[in-house]
């Protein structure tokens, strides 16, 4: 089973599906996709909010399996 994902960067949805097809859809790499999943990508998200408040950082959520 393949995971869905949206791609958001602050509010505006940038891309959904697999991470090879949202890689495919935004150029990104399958492995910085890949990382966003991962606690440190989160932990990184939630330090720098504090910091910048500017909203436009790119957030990967899990919609679950398809």
């Amino acid at each position: 089973m393949n995971h869905i994902y949206a791609l958001y960067k602050g509010e505006q949805n940038l891309a959904d599906g697999t991470l090879t097809e949202i890689a495919r859809k935004t150029g990104k790499t399958y492995n910085t996709l890949k990382w966003m999943t991962y606690p440190s990508y989160k932990k990184r998200l939630q330090e720098r909010s504090h910091r910048d408040h500017r909203g436009g950082v790119l957030e990967l959520v899990d919609l679950g399996e398809e």
